[in-house]
């Protein structure tokens, strides 16, 4: 029976993955989604929920919400990763990765219309 040690990049590659997921998702949220204009429909009154603070207070809640997500499937990565390790990080990084892409379209249309 061989009992080599694991390498250590073998052992962090999971992590590592979910982390660069949880970067692309947030660097997508506050520099892709925030930043753009925001079109108004052109009643009077005006929406209020058509401002740039919106947009803001919604990706406060996504970028919450997904690394509340990541902690979570860190922790399982941790615990479960020792009997099932390559399963366990790619079913963990495709659901961050899905969620990542549910939390930018969530942040875009927050205020209604997208321009720029």
């Amino acid at each position: 029976m061989d009992t080599a040690p694991v390498p250590r990049w073998r052992r962090l590659w999971p992590g590592l993955a979910l982390t660069a997921v949880l970067l692309v998702t947030l660097a997508a949220i506050w520099f892709g989604a925030v930043p753009r204009d925001v079109a108004c429909r052109a009643d009077y009154p005006g929406d209020p929920t058509c401002t740039p603070e919106q947009r803001r207070a919604v990706a406060l809640g996504a970028t919450i919400g997904v690394t509340v997500l990541y902690a979570a499937l860190l922790a399982a990565i941790v615990t479960l990763g020792r009997r099932y390790p390559v399963a366990v990080a790619i079913v963990a990084t495709a659901v961050l990765g899905l969620a990542g892409v549910i939390a930018y379209q969530i942040t875009l249309a927050s205020t209604g219309y997208v321009g720029g």
